[in-house]
């Protein structure tokens, strides 16, 4: 996460990153305190165990590129990617 703080400021108001938690024992107030510690300077949410079904996210930390229309674009599993990935797969996104 502290990678994509490089490339997020470039990408601000063309695509929103939300970073999403499923521990039912967190509130979204913790989780904002949490990324505010970390100074994420973006989004963070909370869905259920059922959204990840849906997304097939296997893994903790999985990145998915969702574009308007609800299309998936890009999808990457912990310690996968890098700025120069994501700055290619935000910019596809950002189009």
């Amino acid at each position: 996460m502290q990678e994509l703080k490089v490339i997020h400021s470039e990408f601000v108001g063309l695509v929103d990153i939300i970073a999403v938690d499923i521990t039912p024992t967190v509130s979204l107030d913790e989780l904002v305190n949490f990324g505010e510690t970390q100074d994420y300077p973006w989004l963070m949410g909370r869905t259920s165990i059922d959204t990840l079904q849906d997304l097939e996210v296997l893994t903790q930390s999985t990145k998915i590129g969702i574009e308007s229309d609800g299309t998936l674009a890009y999808r990457e599993i912990m310690g996968v990617g890098n700025v120069s990935v994501w700055r290619e797969a935000f910019t596809q996104l950002s189009q």
